[in-house]
């Protein structure tokens, strides 16, 4: 498969790739136009429609699938896309306008952008990840909670009192009040503006340590080079561990004193993690940690291949 074919188009993944902080910018100013849509509904009512209010409650509704669409869309874009518009179709049903189906191809598109990008797997792999924080840290707990709050009495009607929404012939929707679904709307937009820039500031650093450490290489397989390794390559997602009999660590018949359990299990364990010989070595390191006794860092340094230890920085632990 050619370049060109994989990504479809490449004047589409560069023009993708050349305005990607402009959509980010647009995912979140639809979430602060939603935030600020809820508290003005809940503020004043009266200044929309009784089809705005409905058609918001539907669309708080309909986030529930929108932030599962990300995580389940990986296993089939083809499949799940016209899946999740035929949900988007019937939420809309119950909605007086085509809010919802609007909303839906907008946020839709703006997600599955990726498809056509060529960094769209590492993209796709943030989406995600986003998508479970704002569902697990902000959607579920928020909506339990003010569910909680309003059986009990404690969410406040501000400007939706039941006579005004009664006087806008505003219909109750299920169980759930139409203050506390405005309530959860506004603080549920405002909590996932706080998350996106977290979540985004957390892989922009991990880019950036990956850019500046593309690979570090821990030399020594003792305790110490083992924690070492283990670590770095879960938090940095890639960390080379030399020795010069790689098979010797996996072997399960020697058992592993650090880690309470056969190296093999080990090694499985950390799957960032790979055992490599010096000889191995595709690209040249730029950071080098040694953990070994001088003779042993010695021997292993020199059967490095011609030119990979040029202007390498080696920490000797």
């Amino acid at each position: 498969m050619s370049e060109s074919s994989k990504y479809f188009n490449l004047q589409i993944s560069d023009f993708l790739n050349h305005h990607h902080e402009k959509f980010e910018l647009f995912g979140l100013l639809l979430s602060i136009a939603m935030c600020l849509l809820c508290l003005a509904l809940w503020i004043c009512p009266t200044a929309f429609s009784a089809d705005t209010i409905v058609s918001t409650r539907a669309l708080l509704a309909f986030e529930f699938i929108v932030l599962h669409s990300a995580t389940f869309m990986m296993l089939s874009k083809w499949v799940f896309v016209p899946m999740y518009f035929l949900f988007a179709y019937t939420f809309n049903m119950s909605s007086p306008d085509n809010a919802i189906m609007i909303t839906y191809l907008v946020i839709v598109l703006n997600k599955m952008r990726y498809i056509f990008m060529k960094n769209g797997e590492e993209l796709e792999g943030i989406n995600v990840a986003k998508s479970i924080y704002q569902f697990f840290l902000n959607y579920f707990p928020l909506i339990l909670m003010f569910v909680l709050l309003g059986v009990i009495g404690f969410i406040p009607e501000l400007g939706m009192s039941q006579a005004v929404l009664k006087n806008m012939e505003v219909k109750r929707v299920g169980d759930v009040a139409h203050p506390t679904m405005m309530a959860f709307g506004f603080f549920y937009y405002l909590r996932a503006i706080y998350l996106d820039k977290k979540i985004s500031d957390r892989f922009k650093n991990r880019k950036r340590l990956q850019d500046v450490f593309q690979h570090i290489i821990v030399i020594g397989t003792n305790k110490v080079g083992k924690k070492i390794a283990a670590r770095l390559s879960n938090y940095l997602g890639s960390c080379i561990l030399i020795c010069n009999n790689p098979e010797a660590i996996i072997d399960n018949h020697n058992r592993d004193e650090f880690l309470k359990m056969t190296p093999a299990k080990w090694a499985k364990k950390y799957k960032h993690l790979q055992l490599k010989r010096p000889e191995e070595l595709l690209e040249k390191p730029k950071l080098i940690i040694n953990t070994a006794p001088i003779e042993e860092a010695d021997f292993i340094l020199n059967n490095f291949e011609k030119g990979k230890l040029e202007q390498v920085v080696i920490l000797d632990l």
